[in-house]
């Protein structure tokens, strides 16, 4: 597993600034605001969430937590059943899915 950590450099900053106030950086902003006020999660929780909305995506049906478990070990796919509710929780305050 890696994690990957990004931000701007004083160059990139400065390339930025013409955005600022564009409908793609006011697209951007918002998506990031949902995902903090859905709970702004840590990046594992959102790694799993990710991982949550991928298996729904493609079984298109209502799963309950076990048989997404079970879809997860398909993958080798390791996640904790507490972290799968969380996800769940996160996806749906996003809208992304049917509680």
């Amino acid at each position: 597993m890696r994690r990957y950590d990004y931000s701007l450099t004083e160059d990139g900053d400065r390339v930025l600034q013409p955005f600022l106030g564009t409908k793609e950086y006011a697209v951007v902003a918002d998506a990031v605001r949902k995902i903090r006020d859905a709970g702004d999660p840590d990046y594992m929780e959102l790694s799993i969430a990710a991982k949550a909305y991928f298996i729904l995506r493609k079984q298109n049906k209502g799963m309950t937590s076990a048989e997404m478990l079970k879809e997860a070990e398909k993958f080798n796919w390791n996640i904790p059943k507490q972290s799968l509710g969380r996800a769940a929780t996160f996806l749906s305050r996003l809208g992304l899915t049917k509680e």
